[in-house]
């Protein structure tokens, strides 16, 4: 009999209860009988119901009362598998106390089936055993519901996988990876420089997504987990700023600094831990209520992590290199977890089957070796040797289309200017780049001259740079500059030039940061009414100037 909670039994042989044949006080109550358990057995219930222990309870009677709250009973009837579910339905139904004889009987199931069925039960405290036979705390009448007991069905769903092997899973996991760091450092070079708004009621707009979803060449869903998993991860966050935006945060810079594998490490660890549910975005709670965004609260279920977490481990469960199928493990999840809606289950599944393979958890749909390592709780050592990035590569092909392609993973540097000059056309075995004047006006705007762009790309490429390229980031930077566009709140002007430069340079103004713009005019940036008043205060008659 698989244990009640989860897909792994507690343990070997079947449990006699420990005061049986004994010569204790009798059990005639689930206090008595949480009294009557070793430590091991009382450490096994808390660790299987960890709800029972926050706060700690001064002793047994408490733990027992706290057991038997609906609202932990609830928790704990919820976490049963269909076999576990329809013997407590059973043992319900038999009536207060029941006997082992007479329920043997009517569900057809042999001694040691039916006590090892109730033993799991026992073992998180919703049958105990008094003299007079099993007992069902009450409450959990209730929480089934008057609905009549289904069939008892120990045995789990077969779970077959198709063989892949373990190496083309290794590869295909560690492609997706190596594409993830790359999105992940694209979304930070384009919001770096121009944060997104945070929407008033939290989240992302629809429109900003759509952005994100393009520089990166991917469609909303895959976009949206992008966002979603730096921000669990802590490298994008709202700024905090009173006209908050969502920006690259200071952990991304020391997360930048590690190699691809701790980079990758901290990812899938974020996303084992978030309830954070991707899938949600742009789905609505209701009919006619309004579609979820990313980064706000809906965009989250406790249910999504649950889900993701049983998902993995039927995953493990199978031999390396292995792929479940998917129905398959859409039934196993409908028998573990009979009390939720089938196809809440199932949508859910495929969203962490999606999700895990653009993480690089899994290749081919089958458990990647760094992912079986890290669902063990290997060493951190141990996980990052276990994880097979592709070799990266130290130059791109510049071609007279005003393309580049990298024929591999690129990192460091390179992929830092490429990141900045140029666009990503196509992903796969080789990721092609298009240099537009978009994408060359960039690196000028950060600073770079038309000069050290072409070094850079003639660095970068093994053929040199063709001319058509160089043609164009020459007229990209002739032409760069031309209009300039700033930030002023007030201005002042006067026919008299000089008396302008005695303004700018009058040390009792400073603090309101004029600044000359052409002669005769200077801008400020505090409010046209707060200058007025600075230069009445200092001795001057200025008057107000409208657009009539």
């Amino acid at each position: 009999m698989p244990a009640a909670f989860g897909a792994a039994p507690y343990g070997g042989a079947v449990l006699a209860h420990p005061r049986r044949g004994s010569s204790g006080p009798p059990v005639r109550s689930l206090a008595d009988d949480l009294r009557a358990r070793s430590d091991a057995e009382l450490a096994e219930l808390l660790a299987a119901r960890p709800d029972l222990s926050r706060p700690l309870p001064g002793d047994l009677t408490a733990l027992a009362a706290r057991a038997a709250t609906p609202a932990s009973l609830s928790r704990a009837v919820d976490a049963l598998d269909a076999g576990a579910l329809s013997v407590l339905h059973a043992l319900v139904g038999a009536g207060d106390p029941v006997q082992e004889a007479q329920l043997r009987r009517d569900l057809g199931l042999t001694a040691a089936a039916l006590r090892a069925a109730v033993t799991d039960l026992w073992r998180v405290a919703l049958v105990w055993r008094g003299g007079d036979g099993w007992h069902v705390p009450r409450g959990v009448a209730d929480i089934l519901g008057p609905s009549q007991a289904p069939a008892v069905v120990l045995d789990q769903p077969p779970l077959p996988a198709r063989e892949v092997g373990p190496e083309p899973v290794d590869s295909a996991a560690g492609a997706a990876t190596a594409d993830l760091l790359e999105m992940v450092d694209e979304l930070a070079d384009l919001w770096g420089p121009t944060p997104p708004r945070v929407l008033r009621a939290g989240g992302l707009a629809v429109a900003d997504l759509k952005t994100v979803a393009e520089a990166l060449d991917l469609p909303p869903a895959h976009a949206a987990f992008v966002v979603e998993i730096a921000y669990a991860a802590g490298l994008v966050d709202d700024d905090g700023a009173l006209d908050p935006v969502w920006a690259p945060t200071a952990a991304y810079d020391d997360w930048q600094q590690s190699g691809p594998a701790g980079r990758w490490l901290s990812l899938a660890q974020a996303w084992l831990a978030t309830t954070r549910a991707p899938s949600l975005v742009g789905r609505r709670h209701q009919e006619k209520g309004p579609a979820i965004n990313a980064l706000a609260e809906g965009a989250a279920t406790a249910l999504g992590r649950s889900v993701r977490h049983d998902v993995l481990s039927l995953l493990a469960a199978v031999p390396p290199g292995a792929a479940p199928d998917v129905a398959a493990i859409q039934a196993r999840l409908a028998w573990l977890r009979p009390r939720r809606p089938a196809a809440v289950l199932a949508e859910l599944a495929a969203a962490a089957l999606a999700e895990a393979a653009w993480l690089g958890m899994t290749g081919y749909g089958a458990l990647a070796s760094a992912g079986r390592a890290l669902l063990r709780g290997a060493a951190e050592e141990e996980i990052i040797a276990a994880l097979t990035l592709p070799d990266p590569v130290d130059h791109v092909l510049l071609q007279a289309d005003l393309t580049a392609v990298a024929p591999g993973r690129l990192e460091g540097r390179l992929a830092a200017f490429l990141r900045l000059a140029a666009d990503v056309e196509s992903r796969g075995g080789a990721t092609v780049y298009r240099f537009t004047p978009g994408s060359l006006r960039r690196p000028l705007d950060a600073g770079w001259d038309a000069q050290q762009v072409l070094d850079a790309l003639d660095g970068a490429s093994s053929t040199g740079v063709p001319q058509p390229l160089a043609y164009l980031v020459g007229d990209v930077a002739r032409r760069h500059g031309g209009l300039r566009v700033g930030a002023a709140t007030a201005y002042v002007r006067s026919d008299d030039h000089v008396a302008i430069e005695d303004l700018v340079e009058r040390p009792d103004l400073g603090a309101y940061r004029l600044r000359r713009l052409a002669p005769g005019v200077a801008v400020a940036q505090v409010a046209p009414n707060v200058l007025l008043s600075a230069l009445r205060q200092a001795g001057l008659l200025p008057v107000a100037e409208g657009p009539e």
